[in-house]
């Protein structure tokens, strides 16, 4: 992904949520005009669908926004501090395992503060946002990509947490481990309704402060 103007970042991130939010809207429409031996189908199916659309467009969104910034030609020291964490780390995982005692690692990191005022801000997107590994996007990992991009972590995300945690990723955990929901859920398609809407408010928002975050150029230190 090469993103290198704020049109091509708002395009990006745009279609990427239109065609998820229209395969979310479409499992919905279908479990809510479903007769009632279809509904447990419907509703497995769709809590998968969902949890794969919360994770997918976070970290499309996540690398998109860092791609533009790394297409913008900024040297280093102009940069917010969270961006200097994206460069010490991949300096250090380029280093291969770390030992704090080996000096060529030493070296290496004072050569990228020493060479800041004319190195230009380039990371490998992949690397840094991701999850730890076979774990899911829980609302911890969230909110680690939202701070890392230097994003404010907004009270509606703190209210949908538990949401997160304790209904998508539980939910679709045990579909995805072959076991039943019919004894927790009372009426799937009112609690499918509530998680799409939750999700797609956080997804939303989360889109909305990456558009205002690259127009801003929120990624720069304010000028002196």
């Amino acid at each position: 992904m090469k993103i290198k103007s704020i049109g091509d970042f708002e395009a990006a991130i745009d279609k990427d949520f239109q065609w998820r939010k229209h395969e979310i809207t479409t499992i919905k429409l279908a479990l809510k005009s479903a007769r009632a031996h279809q509904v447990d189908v419907y509703f497995r199916s769709g809590v998968v669908l969902l949890y794969a659309h919360w994770e997918g467009l976070v970290k499309f969104s996540a690398k998109a926004y860092l791609s533009y910034v790394n297409n913008q030609g900024c040297c280093y020291h102009l940069m917010q501090p969270n961006f200097l964490f994206f460069a010490v780390k991949e300096s250090l995982e380029n280093s291969g395992k770390v030992n704090l005692s080996n000096y060529s690692l030493f070296e290496k990191t004072q050569d990228f503060f020493t060479t800041s005022n004319t190195q230009k801000f380039c990371v490998n997107a992949d690397l840094h946002i991701s999850t730890k590994e076979n774990q899911n996007l829980t609302s911890a990992e969230f909110k680690a990509i939202v701070c890392k991009l230097g994003l404010r972590y907004l009270t509606l995300y703190e209210l949908k947490e538990k949401l997160i945690d304790n209904q998508l990723l539980k939910y679709r955990n045990k579909v995805a481990h072959g076991e039943s929901l019919r004894d927790e859920i009372s009426d799937p398609l009112d609690t499918f309704t509530t998680l799409t809407d939750k999700v797609l408010e956080n997804l939303e928002s989360l889109c909305s402060q990456l558009r205002q975050a690259a127009q801003g150029k929120n990624f720069l230190k304010p000028a002196a």
